[in-house]
């Protein structure tokens, strides 16, 4: 399935309406289409953020699900894999540019489909869980491509660097949304973590709902837009496998550290790394790609993947020494490596092509990412049932580490993406 999208990476210049860039030829095709399109832009990329501020709200309540419910590291990893299992089958489905041609009722289906869930992940019981988890995935899957689509035709380029960041934006927003709610309630955060996040989207689906009618005509005319071009024989490992390669290394180590940290933190007795880390990663994670642009005219070389590979090491001494702050610290460092790492990889992918195409590989680009790190993290749960959860963490986390320092020296640079 690569092979199929890998024309769309060839093609940077793609026409447009009336040779016009896409921006502008997006508001030519309604009246007063400029306001319309950005107003639809903002909605489509916040739906797309509480769609993943939703997914990972469970990582700061998952030792209260493992004291409450006695989830083992399997269990623990059972909740990520029911979620990406599902996603990624979805995410494959919609990896057809002629999907995209639907994204405003793919994305409004998510959102209702995200407030179902969190009605079945709000019962603490390990079935409701994961049926809600997998529930999550679906719509996850829904609005992945649909919602960069939606928000590239509303943008033009500025929005394939929206598209790139929406994911860890709403992963923060989740994390820390939900770590508040622990604060607050305590054992009840289980709860109402998901009423409220239900509420949201609910309230995002009618704003979408209002502003997709405003704009169905740029949105019927812009996403029938595809790039017809063959493959190209000369188009290289660089550009095709190395983008989904290190988008592949930054969500395995993302999604290891979402599931397992949290409650690795709390066994090895440190509770502000505990409170702090995941945050921390993931606040670095979001500034990392909103600071790309700024970062490749200063550090045009840069990768994130070794940056990412020193935090790690912070990770694993931090815990090791006992140092809340060095824990933090790694956790910092590996989310700033991260995030560049992935914003890199999904720009790289998906450079100069037109709206649904955009939309479909980012669909397919999500889909391979969720997929390895899903086995990544699946095959650290069931290396916990020998080792243990510490034993499993330090393990999987020194394989990581090593293998971003590894693949560094073959990664695309900032500049690559800016060219």
């Amino acid at each position: 399935m690569l092979y199929m999208h890998m024309p769309h990476l060839s093609a940077p210049n793609s026409p447009h309406p009336k040779g016009l860039p896409l921006a502008a030829a997006s508001s030519s095709l309604t009246p007063g289409g400029g306001r319309l399109l950005v107003a639809q832009g903002v909605v489509g990329a916040v739906s797309f953020s509480l769609l993943l501020a939703g997914s990972n709200a469970i990582t700061p309540l998952m030792p209260i699900y493992r004291t409450m419910l006695g989830f083992t590291p399997l269990s623990m990893s059972l909740t990520f894999v029911s979620y990406v299992g599902v996603m990624t089958v979805t995410l494959l489905v919609l990896s057809r540019p002629s999907m995209m041609k639907r994204s405003g009722f793919l994305l409004l289906g998510a959102l209702l489909l995200a407030a179902a869930a969190d009605a079945m992940l709000g019962v603490a019981a390990e079935p409701f869980v994961l049926t809600g988890r997998a529930m999550s995935g679906v719509a996850g899957g829904l609005g992945t491509g649909a919602a960069a689509a939606l928000v590239v035709t509303s943008l033009g380029h500025a929005g394939r660097s929206v598209s790139a960041t929406g994911n860890l934006v709403g992963a923060i927003v989740g994390t820390v949304f939900a770590q508040a709610c622990v604060a607050i309630y305590a054992e009840e955060a289980v709860h109402w973590t998901y009423i409220l996040h239900a509420i949201a989207c609910i309230a995002a689906a009618g704003a979408l709902t209002i502003v997709l009618i405003a704009c169905r005509t740029a949105n019927r005319e812009l996403l029938s837009i595809v790039n017809p071009a063959l493959p190209r024989s000369t188009t290289g490992l660089r550009s095709t496998l190395m983008p989904l390669a290190v988008g592949c290394m930054a969500w395995c180590t993302l999604s290891t550290s979402l599931v397992y940290l949290p409650t690795y933190f709390a066994e090895t007795r440190l509770p502000q790394a505990q409170t702090f880390g995941t945050i921390a990663m993931l606040t670095l994670s979001a500034a990392a790609q909103l600071g790309s642009p700024w970062a490749a005219r200063r550090l045009p070389w840069a990768s994130g993947l070794p940056t990412m590979a020193l935090g790690i090491a912070g990770i694993l001494a931090g815990a090791r020494l006992g140092w809340d702050v060095l824990a933090i610290a790694g956790s910092a460092l590996t989310g700033a490596g991260l995030g560049a790492s992935h914003r890199l990889g999904l720009v790289m992918f998906t450079k100069g092509t037109p709206p649904a195409d955009h939309g479909a590989l980012s669909s397919f680009y999500a889909a391979t990412t969720y997929l390895i790190a899903g086995l990544s993290v699946l095959g650290s749960g069931m290396l916990g049932s020998v080792l243990g959860l510490e034993g499993s963490v330090l393990t999987t986390f020194a394989v990581l580490g090593t293998a971003a320092a590894g693949l560094a020296w073959k990664a695309p640079r900032l500049r690559d993406s800016h060219g």
